[in-house]
């Protein structure tokens, strides 16, 4: 693994955009609010330090890179940008310069060339394996910490990928269980079931047994007895609670699957 450290204005980060895959299988979605977004802005508009991006060079036919840290930052700056949000109300003036509730074409030229011209630390990521990737990710994960379930996103293999497809597409999860997928709160109910099913029974459904069955499954068969078993509970349930359902809450959605599966 090679670390190649650079310097990239932020005018030049936006025009990367596309070049730049934001979410790698391993990446969670966009979790900063709005006023994370405003404050990041604000902070390179102030001349203030803020943290190193790390991308990884990949070989490609669309990206140039994938990134490893500094997701939210990158989208802060891409959608302030593209004007999709304005700065704080309660914003302090920068040199006289009003700035609040103004977006960036609003901002005073000077401000404009202030914020495009900041020059980002950036390091880039070379020659380095997929578990290599993945061990720098969860390490360098701050200000939002990563929850297990994310932890547990961040673990490549075909265990990980079918659960996230079925966490996803499955119509029962999407339209029928009361609770959004924020944080991959599906992925955690299908992996739950998923290790009902391997254990043939009730069994411990902590982070630590999940974390083993993501990490031994890497190579799992997505046409096994096991996966065809689990399509077909949520086939049943699916048919059982056609509409969303309050009572489906986490707890009981994994009780009906450890009942159906019996």
């Amino acid at each position: 693994m090679r670390r190649i450290p650079e310097n990239w204005a932020v005018v030049s980060a936006n025009a990367f955009q596309d070049d730049i895959n934001p979410k790698p299988p391993y990446q969670r979605g966009p979790v900063w609010s709005v006023n994370h977004q405003q404050l990041f802005v604000d902070s390179i508009l102030r001349d203030y330090d803020i943290p190193k991006l790390y991308l990884r060079a990949i070989q490609d036919s669309d990206y140039t890179w994938e990134v490893i840290d500094g997701q939210q930052r990158l989208r802060a700056i891409w959608d302030f940008f593209a004007n999709r949000f304005a700065l704080s109300s309660d914003s302090d003036p920068i040199d006289g310069q009003t700035i609040a509730n103004l977006y960036h074409d609003d901002l005073h030229h000077k401000l404009r060339q202030r914020l495009q011209t900041y020059q980002l630390a950036v390091v880039i990521i070379d020659d380095a394996t997929d578990s290599e990737v993945e061990d720098m990710f969860i390490r360098l994960q701050n200000g939002v910490p990563l929850n297990s379930a994310e932890k547990r996103h961040a673990i490549s293999g075909t265990m990980r990928d079918f659960i996230h497809n079925v966490a996803t597409n499955h119509s029962f999860m999407t339209t029928s269980v009361r609770y959004p997928n924020n944080r991959y709160a599906h992925d955690e109910s299908v992996a739950q079931m998923m290790l009902i099913e391997k254990q043939r029974g009730p069994t411990l459904l902590r982070h630590t047994q999940l974390k083993q069955l993501y990490e031994v499954n890497r190579t799992f068969n997505t046409e096994s007895t096991e996966a065809k078993k689990l399509r077909t509970v949520l086939n049943f349930l699916k048919r059982a609670f056609p509409e969303r359902t309050p009572e489906l809450n986490k707890v009981n959605v994994i009780s009906l699957g450890n009942y159906i599966c019996k």
